[in-house]
């Protein structure tokens, strides 16, 4: 073959694999995006929203305070963008409102007893709608609400550590002691609780103090939290790390003793999962874009480390890395007529001369048209 055979042909390849070489790319960048947004027009659900409930009140957010300065956002997703199934309304449930109770006090009175409380141990008038008992042998402190069934118990376990016997508790018992617990109480009525999953941090004690146990012969307590979801979609609080019905326990003692479950939150109110009411919801580009200009609200800061017993304490946020993207629905202690949804942003966090660790961030999902403006508490 002749040398200008030869580049004769060098130059015919050269153009296939460059005319190949600009159909791939149009095939990655713009024929395939665009076929996908196609297909998710033609897929989507064309009913309108029913947005039958009318306006709805604002999520009650409560931001997790950080030192300054605010940080950056980086998407940092697998694929580097924004996810794509995220449908353009959502349902939204009614909660059911507590229920008045001619026996509200009595049930109050029988909850203390069984967690460990004497009737003497009672701080506060029996026609009070809150009562309040105080532990003369633990020195724990003991709240419920008559109106709405709240229940706090806060017991201080510094140096309590002969109260807990070592290798008596994991991760099953854990979650069998924390549902008779609920169940006893009257708090766990909910299929949605029934159905859904528990969360266990076995802890023990070194010196005076309380942290997360590695091995089962040391355990000696652990934290469970309870979470629902509904639809498919998880249902979070405040803090996304922690549920709304949540205890510290031990391996309950057959007597009634304040050490058996030291430690309770029970925010319960029961979800109709029944519904027909749906509302449109912003596009998740508009989210993304009001987390980037600093309008979501971080509600979890975990340091890389922390120990899951030890209250929070504010750390430093320099760079914030979002993972992944979600739709969840939001739930507070204090009671709102409907469950509504909200975008979740969790991902790491970076700051320089730290570990860094976890990090959660909410923004309301319903379009601002049918929900009145946001609020948090600082």
């Amino acid at each position: 073959m002749s040398l200008t055979q030869s580049a004769h042909n060098f130059k015919k390849g050269a153009k296939i694999f460059a005319v190949v070489l600009v159909v791939y790319y149009l095939f990655i960048l713009f024929i395939i995006p665009r076929g996908q947004d196609l297909v998710d027009l033609l897929t989507a659900n064309k009913e309108p929203p029913n947005p039958e409930f009318g306006i709805l009140d604002p999520l009650k957010f409560t931001r997790k305070p950080i030192n300054d300065p605010p940080p950056r956002y980086t998407l940092n997703t697998k694929d580097g963008k924004l996810p794509r199934k995220i449908p353009n309304k959502m349902l939204v449930y009614r909660i059911k409102p507590a229920q008045f109770s001619f026996q509200a006090g009595k049930e109050a009175m029988e909850d203390a007893v069984f967690i460990g409380f004497r009737e003497d141990e009672l701080t506060t008038d029996l026609k009070a709608d809150v009562y309040k008992w105080r532990s003369l042998v633990s020195g724990g402190i003991l709240e419920i609400d008559t109106k709405t069934r709240s229940l706090k118990m806060e017991t201080d376990l510094y140096g309590r550590f002969s109260e807990f016997k070592a290798g008596s508790l994991n991760e099953d018992t854990a979650k069998r002691f924390s549902k008779e617990l609920f169940t006893k109480i009257n708090r766990f009525d909910d299929k949605l609780y029934v159905e859904g999953e528990q969360v266990v941090h076995l802890g023990r004690y070194i010196g005076n103090n309380i942290t997360e146990a590695r091995n089962l012969p040391e355990v000696q307590l652990a934290r469970v939290d309870f979470f629902r979801e509904i639809n498919g979609y998880p249902i979070l609080g405040p803090d996304p790390t922690k549920g709304l019905l949540s205890t510290v326990l031990r391996n309950p003692v057959k007597t009634s003793s304040p050490f058996n479950y030291p430690r309770i939150e029970a925010y319960y109110w029961e979800i109709n999962p029944e519904s027909t009411a749906t509302y449109p919801i912003i596009t998740v580009e508009d989210a993304w874009a009001q987390v980037q200009q600093g309008n979501g609200i971080i509600s979890n800061v975990t340091p890389k480390g922390a120990n899951v017993f030890d209250p929070y304490a504010k750390a430093r946020v320099e760079n914030i890395l979002v993972d992944n993207i979600y739709l969840a629905y939001y739930e507070t202690p204090e009671y709102m007529p409907y469950l509504q949804p909200m975008f979740v942003f969790s991902g790491k966090y970076t700051t320089k001369n730290t570990e860094g660790g976890d990090v959660t961030l909410y923004y309301p999902a319903i379009s601002g048209e049918y929900t009145k403006s946001v609020e948090s508490d600082q």
